[in-house]
């Protein structure tokens, strides 16, 4: 069977200055870079191989795979998409991501990627869940790998059924266009704005700041991409017959982060940028009732 991360993960025990056997290994990735030393038996990698074995499971069930690799193989995983889906909040095309992290714990993670059909221009919308452990033992024997197959898309069509209940959650949260600016405002400040370039600067002095006197804020052309991406959202809202929503925002932010994506240049695999990028979608997680008196709470401007 082919690996199909092409490399395998070599380990060799390391000697003291005295030439007798340490405690610690070297643990050798993708183009025999060392990605690790760990110490004593515990820690555990997950071959590329039987990563591949999995692979070869989805393959046979006529699902097409993506392997990809992060700094040497410190993190690996696959893609495997599975087909559209239909929604209230725009139809989307959907793939089920399986991480890997090398880090010794013999699991990985899988999560959802979820690309909005109607964006024609290019942007996506990408969703991640909180963690699901995938245990991947080290072992040939197939019928283990398509129970855990079978497992990952179950965990996998969860995750889309809580995505499905979370858009109609933030649809059904209207909203009038200051709260909704309100929200993206927020989120900017506190997800977007680095600390660095804020200083002492507390939230209601930023938005006096966009109102009087915007060129002062450092990331003021990112605050301008994010205006874009509403532009385009309310564009959508009116073509899908959808009212001014907590949706909005989050559809929103997640369209300004895929296109931070897309041109970020990073280095890194593109599974890996997004990650980090949609881990700022988390303020959109707090209950409906907390972000509410966050506005009745806010002084307006």
């Amino acid at each position: 069977m082919d690996n199909i991360f092409k490399f395998s993960y070599q380990e060799s025990y390391l000697k003291n200055l005295d030439d007798t056997p340490s405690r610690f290994r070297g643990v050798y990735g993708d183009k025999g870079n060392l990605i690790n030393v760990p110490k004593g038996e515990r820690y555990n990698i997950i071959q590329t191989e039987d990563v591949s074995v999995l692979a070869s499971v989805f393959q046979d069930n006529g699902l097409n795979v993506t392997p990809f690799v992060f700094k040497d193989g410190e993190v690996i995983g696959i893609d495997v998409p599975m087909g559209e889906r239909m929604s209230k909040v725009g139809d989307r095309e959907v793939s089920m991501r399986l991480t890997i992290k090398n880090n010794g714990t013999g699991v990985g993670y899988a999560s959802a990627f979820v690309k909005r059909l109607i964006c024609t221009n290019g942007a996506v919308r990408t969703e991640f869940a909180k963690d699901r452990m995938v245990k991947i033992p080290h072992t040939k024997d197939y019928n283990i790998y398509l129970k855990i197959a079978q497992d990952s898309i179950l965990t996998f069509k969860s995750l889309l059924q809580s995505f499905d209940e979370q858009d109609l959650l933030l649809d059904g949260t209207k909203l009038d266009k200051i709260d909704l600016m309100f929200h993206l405002n927020k989120w900017f400040f506190d997800f977007e704005f680095p600390d660095s370039q804020k200083g002492k600067m507390k939230f209601n002095e930023f938005r006096l700041l966009l109102v009087e006197e915007p060129e002062k804020i450092k990331p003021i052309d990112r605050y301008r991409e994010l205006m874009s991406a509403l532009d385009r959202e309310v564009g959508y809202n009116t073509e899908l017959k959808l009212d001014l929503s907590m949706y909005t925002a989050y559809a929103a932010v997640s369209n300004y982060l895929s296109r931070r994506v897309e041109k970020s240049g990073s280095a890194a695999p593109i599974e890996i940028v997004q990650e980090r990028a949609f881990d700022k979608l988390s303020y959109f997680a707090v209950p409906t009732s907390t972000v509410v008196s966050q506005i009745e709470e806010a002084v307006l401007v």
